[in-house]
């Protein structure tokens, strides 16, 4: 694409970038708000899961410094945590690298550009859920529109990551216990309409554009072998031994 000067579809990176697409529902968006509700707590069950099995051989996993940083203790780093990073991350993954990928289809798009967002955190206990919420975030994007990820994501680091954790610390058991279910059967009967109504169309969508021949043997090169590398071994030398 860049050797025909079409790295984009868009005469300019901005447009490309912020480009509308289609318009999400209210209902669609908050469809979306419970899914990654669902998919968080899935995998904190998963990581802690993984960290009873690290625990037996003598390793944990909690040794992260972006998941143990004090956010809501430094407005700086809370802006940067809520607003500044999902900002930043849109448009370099969602913006920037999806849309340069797209015309080489939907799905290798998405795909690559989720595993590169995940493995990007550099940690075991973020790095497999940040895949699977790339592929919700990029498909947001791809199909609607980056602002509606951008709202996604911080929805995701603001209100479920640092506003719950503040609230977990300071609410009653019962409370929080109650909330917890309130919020799971809701986001849990919002999915399965969401995947009922929609799910089909998504998948079409998708499909709607081949992958283009030699688009997966092209990630064979030098810069991706690199960054796996770099991000592989970060990960690795998170998982510390007990003390």
């Amino acid at each position: 694409q860049a050797e025909r000067r079409v790295l984009f579809r868009q005469p300019s990176l901005a447009g490309e970038i912020f480009q509308r697409r289609e318009r999400m529902p209210l209902v669609r968006f908050l469809q979306y708000i419970g899914l990654i509700f669902l998919m968080q707590m899935l995998f904190s069950y998963i990581t802690g899961l993984f960290e009873l099995l690290f625990n037996h051989f003598g390793y944990t996993l909690q040794y992260s410094e972006a998941m143990n940083a004090d956010y809501a203790g430094s407005w700086t780093l809370l802006t940067y945590a809520v607003l500044l990073g999902p900002l930043a991350e849109e448009i370099v993954y969602r913006g920037f690298l999806m849309r340069g990928l797209e015309p080489c289809g939907r799905r290798y798009a998405l795909i690559v550009c989720s595993v590169v967002f995940g493995l990007m955190h550099g940690d075991f206990q973020q790095s497999m859920f940040t895949v699977f919420a790339g592929l919700l975030f990029g498909y947001a994007a791809m199909r609607y529109s980056v602002w509606y990820s951008l709202a996604l994501h911080i929805f995701n680091n603001g209100i479920l990551g640092e506003l719950w954790i503040w609230f977990i610390d300071r609410a009653p058991d019962t409370v929080y216990i109650t909330l917890i279910l309130i919020f799971l059967v809701l986001s849990a009967i919002g999915t399965v309409q969401l995947i009922r109504k929609r799910g089909r169309d998504a998948v079409l969508w998708l499909k709607e554009e081949q992958t283009r021949p030699g688009a997966w043997p092209a990630l064979v090169n030098l810069w991706m072998i690199l960054f796996l590398a770099y991000s592989v071994t970060e990960i690795v030398l998170s998982i510390r031994p007990l003390t």
